[in-house]
């Protein structure tokens, strides 16, 4: 099922761009699974061990994979979710956009595999940003998280005290370390700004950005579409940066040893 030694360009950029789609509506990876269960009409899933691979640049599938791919694609462009007896589920895929071309036009099966073979080019919207972390890219990113949390207050007609009270009691927010926790606090109200070194220290700890989300689960109320780019850009970037200050400690580490 994968291809953990050999690195292939074209499967790194497909596991992006499913990884982004995912992103930008908000699924998580067993969702192409659970849909496939419930809906009861084609086979192959996509499995979510199979998706978690893809999106890690390792899959080495089958063709049903990429049938399987363009039957649920087709499903969530339809949009027509009746057969989806799960409440939960079927929220989920309330307002989810299907994987499109640039044109607009859905991808079928055969367009899967030529995304995973390097045939087309990844469709610009799922293309993940990259660059480096620069202080005005954190600067909008602290900014619009903290926009964010203000809409939150706004719609539940709550104060600071109060959206901290159900911040912290979020399943995610538990596993954060108090330390971690106080920071976020003083992020969130704009009492200390957001640095490369921090994002970095997040990202060792949890592999990810730990406000996000506490924030999506503690209210329906979406991010904007540009505060889900930097996230994904932010979060795309630290982990990049992370494993090449391992791969340089490994390199000085050997260097000394070797002396």
């Amino acid at each position: 099922m994968s291809t953990p030694y050999r690195f292939i360009q074209s499967r790194a950029d497909f596991g992006k761009a499913i990884g982004n789609w995912f992103k930008k509506n908000d699924w998580p990876q067993s969702i192409t699974e659970s849909v496939a269960k419930e809906v009861n009409e084609w086979e192959g899933g996509p499995w979510a061990s199979q998706q978690s691979t893809a999106i890690n640049g390792k899959l080495d599938p089958k063709a049903t994979y990429f049938i399987a791919s363009g039957c649920f694609n087709k499903y969530i462009h339809e949009g027509d979710f009746k057969k989806i007896k799960d409440q939960a589920l079927k929220e989920k895929l309330q307002g989810s956009k299907a994987f499109t071309h640039n044109n607009g036009r859905p991808f079928d099966g055969a367009d899967f595999f030529r995304l995973f073979t390097g045939l087309i080019e990844v469709p610009k919207k799922y293309k993940v940003m990259e660059g480096s972390l620069t202080v005005d890219i954190i600067s909008e990113y602290q900014e619009l998280i903290i926009e964010h949390t203000q809409k939150i207050k706004r719609e539940e007609f709550i104060g600071a005290k109060e959206f901290w009270k159900k911040f912290t009691e979020q399943p995610y927010s538990q596993t954060l370390k108090k330390e971690h926790l106080s920071r976020i606090n003083d992020l969130l109200r704009g009492d200390l700004d957001l640095t490369k070194e921090h994002i970095h220290e997040f990202a060792k700890t949890y592999g990810k950005c730990p406000i996000m989300p506490a924030l999506q689960s503690m209210s329906d109320i979406k991010p904007s579409k540009r505060l889900k780019e930097l996230n994904g850009l932010i979060e795309s970037r630290a982990a990049s940066n992370l494993k090449l200050m391992t791969k340089t400690s490994q390199k000085v580490k050997k260097s000394k040893v070797n002396k």
